[in-house]
């Protein structure tokens, strides 16, 4: 059984005995690179974002991913305040974390 990190029900880390490995679950484009449907249009499928030696460095990473997906959505230009409640709310989401086990077909193990 590999072991994981949910950090927010989008992000995640999984571990294995070299790496923290940050993922990120999004949903399969309708459409695929040269201009085919997407069989699996909509699916969430898991992309991985990068292989870390320590939890400290994947955390860094999520952080700044969720900065900017936070950045992203917004509709309007983000001012300091904005940034500011993005950043607690990081804070608030990595106090939550829990160390969860997963079986081979990636269904936690309760």
């Amino acid at each position: 059984m590999s072991k994981r990190i949910d950090l927010d029900g989008t992000y995640f880390i999984d571990i294995d005995d070299c790496n923290w490995i940050l993922k990120k679950s999004v949903p399969t484009q309708a459409t695929r690179k040269g201009g085919q449907p997407s069989t699996n249009a909509g699916k969430m499928h898991d992309v991985i974002l990068g292989y870390f030696p320590r939890l400290e460095i994947a955390l860094k990473h999520y952080a700044d991913g969720l900065e900017k997906d936070e950045i992203f959505k917004a509709r309007e230009p983000v001012n300091v305040q904005g940034l500011q409640a993005i950043l607690l709310r990081i804070e608030k989401l990595c106090k939550g974390l829990k160390l969860v086990e997963i079986d081979a077909n990636g269904e936690i193990d309760k």
